[in-house]
């Protein structure tokens, strides 16, 4: 369970008191920076992770009771697929974390930039997810065969589509639902946006969003 507001169970265990809003604003802040900061690690060595999702990463509490976020392997990148002549990258099985462009099958054949900017959608729903206190995807979604979705892709992509088709409203149910934390930081807004930008071409790197 990933528990992005108010502390950890351990932390709770320990004794530690309920937090106000500026230490869960503060706390939610620290790890969205963590995240930032190990992806852009992984992708300054020229390495894209393409199986991030809440599965792969940990909140931990440090001794001084601060909680902390880690990256957890080396994710999907490594599982390559022999295809002559070239090479074709196997994608993660969380489908609800995985950039509008790799939704049309489990194998995506590209250049590294590419990857990497996959990662970055990744990273933005993992982003929407601390500031919105949610255990979950905000694309998570079921095939609804009477809408005409028969995988989990087609209706990822349709709930991408209908996220971003008016974002303003999408953007207030992340705040609201967050307690307020987005539109107190105007930087989250900027990273939201930036990250989950539908054109792979327009969209934040990781590097340029631990910029800004």
């Amino acid at each position: 369970r990933y528990l992005w507001r108010g502390g950890t169970e351990e932390a709770r265990r320990r004794g530690a008191g309920p937090r106000t809003v500026a230490e869960d604003d503060a706390r939610s802040l620290r790890l969205v920076v963590d995240l930032l900061e190990a992806v852009n690690h992984l992708h300054c060595r020229g390495s894209a992770h393409l199986d991030l999702s809440g599965e792969t990463l940990r909140v931990r509490s440090t001794s001084d009771q601060r909680d902390r976020l880690d990256l957890i392997g080396l994710g999907a990148a490594v599982r390559l697929q022999p295809v002559p002549g070239r090479t074709a990258y196997q994608l993660g099985t969380q489908v609800a974390f995985r950039a509008p462009e790799s939704l049309s099958g489990p194998f995506f054949e590209s250049n590294l930039r590419a990857l990497l900017l996959m990662d970055a959608w990744s990273v933005g729903v993992l982003i929407a997810m601390v500031v919105s206190s949610s255990g979950a995807s905000p694309f998570a979604v079921e095939a609804d065969w009477a809408r005409g979705e028969f995988s989990v892709e087609a209706a990822t992509s349709r709930a991408v589509g209908d996220a971003f088709r008016d974002f303003a409203p999408w953007l207030q149910r992340l705040d609201a639902d967050g307690g307020g934390l987005l539109f107190r930081h105007g930087w989250l807004v900027r990273l939201v946006l930036g990250l989950l930008t539908v054109d792979p071409s327009r969209r934040l790197t990781v590097h340029e969003a631990c910029l800004l």
